[in-house]
């Protein structure tokens, strides 16, 4: 088959860059690809060592080999025959370079392909990219240390997540020794993530719940009735459900969600999450503690209480509760 050789390499390289003659049904010239006259993709180094059909357009494909022995590597430009199988239209070598000069000759001649190739080194960069970014997510995660997790919960609403998740969502609570992580199911990434310091409190409410059954017996007479009692009691056994409708309730300071779980009911959720109850409450005394000190008088440690009420760091009782504690230590003139 004629051919002519287009390569512009140095003499000593094994593979050079050839066009052959076959070109029928090639899409138009005038179409262009989307990217332009951009840079090419970073698709160099390549990721797999064999990519055949990386990507095809138009009974065109394009991918690559990285040879065996002696042979170098090689990327192909092919067409693919109604009798099976595939023509080589160009190659270059498997290096920098001739990646650069495939891409010119893809957005040159053939733009579906140069499209498709583009479009498939986005989204498995973007794969790639997520893959790191949980693996990055799961690492800090094991770093902080787990205390509990809460998985499969359903997101109700709130504020404070990032944009990612939204009500609906299947959701899981991550307890650490420092903060609160809330991800997507089995993934890693935080949509929130706050600390003790800043978190108010974490609280449930709702429990079992009982549907289905309500049949009652009856009928004429002593054997009748408890006939009927008895039939009613077969049905209600049957068709009577209990379920766990939990919802779970985590406040910031910058921050509200309101999740549902039907995994546990309350009581046995405040158990299973006491440390983290405890380490909340904790944080949420250490300023009332810090205010409440010695080191300034009794007005500029009103003023702080107050400006923890303001900020919601306390609720309306525990401000009463602090100010009567300041008042009654104040000494009398």
């Amino acid at each position: 088959m004629a051919y002519r050789d287009f390569s512009c390499y140095p003499e000593d390289r094994k593979v050079a860059f050839t066009r052959f003659s076959e070109h029928e049904s090639l899409p138009p010239k005038a179409m262009m690809t989307s990217r332009g006259k951009s840079a090419p993709p970073e698709l160099f180094p390549v990721h797999e060592p064999e990519r055949e059909q990386y990507a095809l357009a138009h009974n065109m494909h394009f991918g690559w080999s990285s040879g065996k022995g002696d042979e170098g590597g090689t990327f192909r430009l092919s067409k693919l025959r109604w009798t099976g199988g595939s023509a080589a239209i160009a190659q270059w070598p498997l290096t920098q370079k001739g990646w650069e000069d495939a891409w010119r000759v893809l957005l040159a001649e053939y733009p579906p392909l140069a499209d498709a190739v583009a479009r498939v080194y986005d989204r498995e960069a973007q794969s790639r990219a997520a893959l790191r970014q949980r693996a990055a997510s799961q690492a800090a995660l094991e770093k902080e240390g787990s205390l509990q997790v809460l998985a499969g919960c359903v997101l109700l609403g709130g504020y404070g997540y990032e944009p990612g998740v939204a009500p609906g969502d299947h959701v899981d609570l991550h307890f650490t020794q420092q903060s609160i992580w809330l991800s997507r199911a089995g993934g890693f990434r935080p949509y929130l993530r706050r600390s003790y310091e800043t978190a108010l409190s974490l609280d449930f409410e709702g429990g079992a719940v009982r549907q289905g059954g309500g049949y009652r017996g009856g009928g004429f007479g002593l054997t009748g009735a408890a006939e009927g009692i008895a039939m009613a009691a077969l049905l209600n056994s049957l068709t009577a459900k209990t379920s766990i409708q939990t919802t779970v309730r985590i406040e910031a300071q910058d921050a509200e969600v309101f999740l549902f779980t039907d995994q546990a009911v309350p009581r046995d959720l405040e158990m299973r999450l006491a440390e983290v109850r405890g380490k909340i409450r904790a944080s949420v005394g250490q300023p009332v503690r810090q205010a409440e000190a010695g080191g300034l008088d009794i007005s500029e440690r009103l003023l702080r209480l107050g400006e923890m009420l303001d900020k919601g760091q306390l609720t309306p009782d525990e401000f009463a509760q602090a100010k009567a504690r300041l008042l009654s230590s104040e000494p009398t003139g």
